[in-house]
């Protein structure tokens, strides 16, 4: 296998190496160098991507010993290339990582509980506990986590020797047979890890768990460190700062703010709902000598509940259709359409063909919309 110089130093951004093999490979070229720094997808953290030469690196993976990378144009075996990996990405994803050791290693002594899921994507970490963990226990975890961070804590990392293996207690999510690479930060974790890590916890700069909920039989977090962190809490800052001045409240009064708004939203909603009944009542009772041919309505202003209390209310004081039509001659129109002596569902079909119409339901009540104009309606249903 080539050298894996990001063993040596995980913040090794540039390099030389040589083309050992170059295979094409459905639209792609399998590259094998003699040393690499790019870190190749395992331990839950992605493949490095970056630059052999002026050749993007898409891929990096270890297939049958070997690290492989994929790129998309070719390169000349036997000659030394200039290399660097994309070092942003990188290191966001140290800065995850070893976040992530951080909250697990916590966790796992203070609650014993083990670390049996572990997935890193460009916006959040999860990590599944086997233990049941509340959200203030999360929170004194994180208080502790980024206290770790403030001691500026150093992280080593070595491949120990079988003997000093076998006398460590490390944590470790499967059965390893191949060479143990150990993770150490302080007195907090130890945890057998593949992945390249930030040589001190002060180069996270700050750990946030975001959720938590129960996943079987334990719980599944998410969390964010570093630049990750970062970005996130500059982006709900700038939120927060625009809510803020849409209530015209300082930011630590946001919550009481919203409260009071919740509540004359109710309050109104509450007035509207009055206002509509009364609009309803005021609607029934405008055709209380009614008795034969069909009612049409249009733009109520009645929600579509109270245009079927509305309709129900008038099929008992005619033996024809009641419509409720809301819409325009522009848009068309959305209809309600009700009857207790005529079968509608028998009847929507013709409705629908004569006024470009697509609906249906049952023989008591139907809906659906219709293409055409007022007039249109107001004269088919007069016949």
């Amino acid at each position: 296998m080539a050298i894996q110089l990001y063993y040596d130093d995980s913040h090794l951004k540039e390099f030389e190496a040589t083309v050992l093999s170059c295979e094409e490979a459905e639209k792609v070229y399998r590259i094998v160098l003699d040393q690499t720094a790019f870190f190749p997808e395992g331990g839950g953290q992605k493949a490095d991507t970056g630059f052999i030469g002026s050749v993007p690196v898409i891929d990096v993976q270890t297939e049958n010993g070997e690290l492989v990378h994929y790129v998309k144009s070719p390169l000349e075996t036997g000659r030394n290339y200039p290399c660097r990996i994309d070092w942003d990405k990188r290191f966001e994803r140290m800065q995850n990582h070893s976040g992530e050791h951080i909250i697990s290693g916590i966790v796992h002594g203070l609650y014993g509980y083990d670390n049996v899921g572990f997935h890193m994507s460009e916006d959040v970490i999860t990590i599944d506990f086997n233990g049941i963990l509340e959200w203030d226990q999360l929170l004194d975890v994180e208080q502790k986590a980024n206290e770790v961070i403030w001691n500026n804590v150093p992280i080593q990392a070595w491949f120990p020797s079988e003997e000093e293996l076998a006398s460590l207690d490390f944590r470790s999510k499967k059965e390893l047979d191949e060479a143990v690479r150990l993770v150490r930060i302080g007195d907090v974790d130890l945890c057998a890890c593949c992945a390249p890590h930030v040589s001190n916890t002060g180069e996270i700069g700050s750990i946030k768990i975001l959720s938590v909920m129960k996943h079987r039989g334990g719980v599944r977090i998410e969390m964010i460190a570093g630049k990750t962190a970062y970005m996130k809490l500059r982006s709900d800052y700038e939120q927060v700062k625009a809510v803020s001045q849409m209530l015209s409240a300082k930011h630590d009064e946001i919550t009481a703010s919203v409260s009071r708004v919740s509540e004359e939203t109710e309050a109104l909603k509450q007035t509207i709902y009055e206002l509509r009944m009364s609009i309803l009542q005021s609607r029934i009772d405008s055709y209380r000598d009614v008795t034969t041919g069909n009612i049409c309505e249009f733009n109520t202003g009645l929600a579509d509940s109270m245009c079927r209390d509305f309709i129900n209310a008038l099929v008992e004081k005619t033996n024809g259709i009641v419509g409720v039509f809301t819409g325009d001659d522009t848009i068309g129109y959305r209809y309600i359409l009700g009857s207790k002596q005529v079968n509608l569902r028998e009847v929507i079909g013709d409705i629908n063909k004569a006024l470009s119409g697509k609906g249906g339901g049952s023989p008591t009540m139907v809906q659906g919309t219709m293409n055409c104009k007022k007039e249109q309606i107001i004269s088919y249903f007069k016949k």
